[in-house]
């Protein structure tokens, strides 16, 4: 008899769904967001503005390129704290929040005054203010949508960080040899802030399913399969380890987890429905 949370084989064994159309433009709005976000805008632009630093301010290549360095350490600091807002907020609303604020950014680099420390300054405050623009918000946007294709989905989706290295240091030097490096960080700043329409009118939060859970998650027969040891025969093997709650905590029911040879590989663990006593739990 089936309960009401227990998990049937041919449920266990369905391959995913297909995944919704808005998986797809999720990944492509991705793409184009990586391509004028911080890892390219701030990153691969970095030596364009070397020399005319050096010529306008007198200031070592070296002292220049520390600012680099900067940017790298803070980033590494940075990086933990986008992965908590993206999880308590979600990466749509963490990217609109921080597409405005790395714009202005770039763009007060116009304003640079003939200081180091100020410049030092700047590179502390342009990854800062771009906290919601690295890969991981797009990336994380984008993997909760697919479950088969998933590697294919975020390999578009990162393509953008390749696609942007490739067009915007162009840009940069035609900006720099027109109108000088001042008004190529305007330009950049302008790039930018395509970033904000791309998240409010392209991105979505992946939307639960029929069965209560997002798109992606896994089941919890894959989840239980997971967790398993084998057997000669493949049969179910009673580890405490294999063995999840399938109902509240005052039923008796549990789903035990078997593998079983012959199965598809995308799915070859089932669960089955297990009545007893509490003491004849495994691990009880």
């Amino acid at each position: 008899m089936k309960t009401e949370n227990s998990v049937t084989y041919a449920e266990a064994t369905a391959e995913p769904p297909d995944e919704p159309t808005g998986g797809w433009r999720t990944a492509m709005a991705s793409t184009l967001g990586l391509a004028c976000g911080p890892s390219v805008l701030a990153v691969t632009t970095f030596g364009a503005f070397i020399a005319p630093l050096h010529r306008e301010f007198g200031w070592g290549i070296p002292a220049i390129g520390l600012a680099s360095s900067i940017l790298s350490i803070t980033l590494v600091f940075i990086s933990p704290v986008q992965g908590l807002l993206v999880d308590r907020f979600g990466g749509r609303r963490v990217i609109l929040w921080s597409s405005p604020f790395f714009a202005l950014s770039l763009m007060a680099m116009y304003f640079l005054p003939d200081s180091l420390p100020a410049f030092y300054l700047g590179w502390v405050l342009i990854p800062l203010c771009g906290l919601g623009l690295w890969p991981v918000s797009y990336l994380r946007l984008t993997a909760g949508w697919f479950e088969r294709r998933l590697g294919l989905a975020l390999g578009v989706a990162n393509s953008g960080i390749g696609i942007g290295t490739v067009l915007v240091p162009i840009l940069t030097t035609v900006l720099i040899g027109t109108w000088g490096w001042r008004a190529a960080y305007l330009g950049l700043g302008m790039v930018a802030l395509i970033a904000f329409p791309v998240a409010y009118f392209l991105l979505a939060e992946p939307r639960p399913r029929a069965d209560g859970r997002r798109v992606g998650v896994e089941s919890a027969a894959t989840r239980c399969g997971t967790r398993r040891e084998r057997g000669r025969s493949g049969s179910c093997l009673p580890h405490s380890s294999c063995w999840a709650r399938s109902a509240p905590a005052s039923s008796s029911t549990r789903s035990r987890c078997c593998l079983t040879p012959g199965f598809p590989r995308t799915s070859r663990t089932w669960c089955r429905s297990h009545s007893g006593s509490r003491s004849s739990w495994p691990g009880s």
